[in-house]
């Protein structure tokens, strides 16, 4: 009998901040790698490499080569290019966000040896397409971070960032319930994909808009969005 390596799901919600912080046990979702959303609550990303019925056999630059069940899997994000992908992850204890952002890295100009980027919230780590950390230098500014990335740290051909922040999150209102509040503003016409995970003992009470994707402890968003057309989604919760 042929001995796989299978992806063991957990039976309790993994808390998001721990795992950001130790990349030994799942990589951020990346550029060009898909994305499996597990019911345990945790994140898997890697190359699909073939695939049956049954289950499909990931490569993970962090735990090699893994079978994982399609039963096991709630959502599967696969890149494409004309869409513009983030996801935020409530933290049951805190209510804070880890928000997982995508930013382009500006064109390298003569005599130029570094960009920044201002972030909202606490900036954890950056990593590149191949999943590689990016060395960083930040301030913080308010409650944003001014991050300062040399171009020798990334390789020419990259040209987008993944940065995972820690951000105030939900925002208790006087009706009791808290709430999640998302603004976006394109520079150009695109498709916006926006992944929202949450514990699964919240009780989800409003939406909006209608997402594409919602099921325990997963919503997601997918709209086309026009260039300096505001999308603001907002969720309402009962922790």
């Amino acid at each position: 009998m042929e001995n796989k390596k299978y992806y063991k799901i957990r039976s309790i919600f993994i808390s998001v901040l721990f795992l950001s912080m130790c990349f030994e046990l799942f990589l951020a979702q990346t550029a060009t790698a898909d994305v499996l959303y597990l019911k345990d609550g945790s994140v898997l990303s890697g190359n699909i490499l073939e695939e049956t019925t049954e289950e499909c056999l990931i490569d993970n630059s962090r735990l090699g080569q893994l079978y994982v069940l399609h039963e096991d899997i709630i959502y599967r994000e696969t890149p494409q290019i004309d869409t513009l992908s983030e996801s935020y992850t409530i933290v049951d204890q805190t209510l804070d966000v880890i928000a997982h952002l995508s930013r382009s890295v500006p064109e390298r100009k003569p005599d130029v040896d570094s960009f920044n980027l201002l972030i909202n919230g606490n900036v954890l780590s950056i990593i590149d397409a191949d999943g590689r950390d990016i060395l960083f230098e930040h301030w913080p500014i308010g409650d944003s971070d001014l991050i300062t990335i040399d171009y020798d740290q990334i390789s020419p051909d990259t040209n987008r960032l993944t940065i995972i922040a820690q951000q105030e999150g939900l925002v208790q209102e006087e009706s009791g319930l808290y709430t999640l509040r998302l603004k976006y503003i394109l520079d150009k016409d695109s498709r916006i994909r926006v992944i929202i995970r949450y514990p699964k003992v919240f009780h989800l009470e409003t939406i909006k808009p209608e997402p594409k994707i919602e099921c325990e402890g997963l919503i997601v968003l997918d709209q086309k969005v026009r260039r300096q057309q505001h999308f603001m989604p907002q969720l309402q919760f009962i922790p």
